[in-house]
């Protein structure tokens, strides 16, 4: 695939960060594109690109159920499934799944161990968890700052896919 496709891929999202009806399900695309682009994009813009749901899990939103995330538990672990056996926080999270302890904060920190083991960006269900949790179970607690904030990830986006 071209880089010319991955770049017109990218473009989308970032042209609706900068518009004024971004929200959630524009931080979710940016996830399923990472996903879908995965092959084509190094290690570290996998990494640079993950800063922007993570600041947003760990800056502007809060779950809108404890009990609802609680029971997506067999979603995310068919997700991780087999990775686990050679991953020791994988195999943790998986535990806090399982005795019903799954937090918003387990959710950053999944992400932000997905982001720093670059052989874990070739899996495409591993990135799903953080997908649906933003998609299905958050949301903002604070509108005006994750408007703000619309320019800077549009910029992030287009400085490292070279837009």
């Amino acid at each position: 695939m071209s880089s010319l496709h991955v770049m017109r891929s990218f473009n989308e999202i970032s042209e609706e960060f900068m518009s004024a009806d971004f929200g959630l399900d524009t931080v979710s695309s940016l996830i399923a594109c990472m996903r879908l682009q995965r092959k084509n994009l190094s290690n570290d813009q996998m990494k640079n690109l993950l800063e922007i749901p993570i600041d947003v899990l760990s800056n502007d939103v809060v779950l809108k159920n404890d009990k609802e995330f609680q029971a997506e538990a067999n979603y995310f672990y068919g997700n991780i499934g087999s990775l686990a056996r050679d991953h020791e926080y994988l195999q943790s999270f998986i535990s806090r799944m399982n005795a019903g302890e799954l937090t918003l904060n387990d959710m950053i920190s999944y992400t932000k161990y997905i982001q720093d083991n670059p052989p874990l960006h070739e899996s495409d269900f591993l990135l799903r968890n953080t997908e649906v949790t933003i998609r299905d179970f958050v949301q903002l607690s604070s509108l005006n700052n994750f408007r703000r904030s619309g320019r800077v990830f549009a910029n992030l986006i287009d400085r490292i896919i070279g837009i």
